[in-house]
């Protein structure tokens, strides 16, 4: 678990928006700095699937559980099964990052503050997790006078009972008066060290300008990690195939930690598919992306196959491969069929590697407050992939 969390380095130029440092300190002798990249649930089946040996180095786990789409909230409510099914999910889950501090985000519909049931559900499956440590406070609201006392509750009761730590949650698109309200309370309980993770479920920031401002407002008083979740992986489009990754936006605000999306996928519609034909050519791969965040930009799978002169990564699963291998590697199976999947998982892993190597770029200009500088680099290098194009 997380010993302390202290704000090293803060810009204060509203140019840059506010982008933070901060040390966390796990042991005497283990520290790491954020900004950086959770291992997640995507990084870990991506490694899984491709059999992938390397080790994927992250000083943090974060681990969303989908409990939102179609009929799986009222499955968890009402059918032991589902709950047993989705704690065996977050013990290996556990058991895969149990050298860095782990906790869950749970992906559910927010609830009443009186929603006793689910609270408890969600609080008891979590606190049998071996190796967990923290549970996951599911969002509430708006109810901000009753959300002091359910953020107490959990983090003592997780803490006092099982020696753990305890995760609230806050929407982004939560109506503003109340996000501010609600941050403010955390913001005050981060100081007495009761909460050391925050999770803020991403929104469109377009919509919801007055909470991220208030989010930037206050990062100078949030001494804990604020973890931003079910972020999409495409921004802004500059032209069809290429569009602006959504980290430097959302770190410039006071985030110091992303994690993208869980989506389960029906497994009738897995079982239908392996039960299929291999298909004949690479049209019938999975659609990927491939992130070149030197320029902070993904590029689709298509545009990056008609590249002439694609960049190259140094990153372990990339080691500097050319296009053609690349896809000689992952594309395909021993038996020379195609894997469907095989692109899409490499991509994830390769973006995961990629990224931690862009955002201790980032920490080294924020600790010299260059942040502006950073910006300019960054839209020259962008200009440049472009052209390139």
């Amino acid at each position: 678990m997380i010993d302390s969390v202290k704000i090293k380095h803060l810009d204060r130029s509203i140019a840059s928006k506010g982008a933070r440092t901060l040390e966390v300190r796990v042991s005497s002798s283990v520290s790491f700095e954020t900004p950086t990249r959770p291992i997640s649930t995507t990084e870990l089946t991506a490694k899984s699937f491709l059999g992938y040996r390397g080790e994927l180095m992250a000083p943090l786990s974060a681990l969303p559980v989908d409990l939102k789409t179609g009929s799986k909230f009222q499955k968890f409510l009402k059918n032991n099964g589902t709950v047993n099914d989705t704690r065996r999910k977050l013990q290996s889950m556990s058991d895969s990052t149990f050298m860095c501090p782990s906790f869950p985000i749970l992906q559910m519909p927010t609830l009443n503050v009186s929603d006793d049931l689910p609270l408890k559900i969600a609080f008891d499956m979590q606190c049998s997790v071996e190796d967990m440590d923290y549970v996951c406070i599911p969002a509430v609201g708006p109810e901000a006078e009753s959300y002091e006392r359910i953020i107490i509750d959990w983090c003592e009761s997780a803490e006092d009972s099982y020696g753990k730590g305890a995760v609230p949650q806050i929407r982004m698109d939560e109506n503003p008066e109340a996000f501010s309200k609600k941050l403010g309370i955390l913001c005050e309980l981060s100081k007495t060290g009761l909460v050391m993770i925050l999770n803020v479920i991403y929104a469109n920031p377009d919509r919801n300008s007055v909470q991220f401002a208030e989010l930037w407002r206050q990062r100078e008083n949030m001494n804990a990690i604020v973890n931003c979740s079910e972020v999409p992986s495409k921004g802004k489009e500059f032209r069809k195939g290429v569009n602006i990754d959504l980290e430097e936006y959302l770190i410039q605000h006071g985030i110091d930690s992303i994690t993208r999306k869980k989506h389960s996928v029906d497994s009738k519609y897995i079982f239908k598919r392996n039960m299929e034909d291999p298909p004949k050519g690479l049209d019938g791969i999975d659609r990927y992306d491939v992130a070149v965040h030197s320029a902070s930009v993904r590029m689709s799978g298509d545009l990056w196959g008609s590249t002439k002169h694609p960049p190259l990564c140094g990153c372990s699963v990339c080691r500097g491969d050319n296009r053609e291998r690349l896809i000689e590697r992952f594309a395909y199976k021993d038996n020379r069929d195609l894997e469907r999947s095989g692109m899409r998982y490499f991509s994830m892993i390769h973006d995961h590697q990629s990224d931690q190597s862009e955002l201790g770029v980032m920490r080294s200009f924020i600790r010299s407050g260059e942040m502006v500088e950073y910006e300019k680099q960054l839209e020259l290098k962008r200009n440049e992939l472009l052209d390139s194009l």
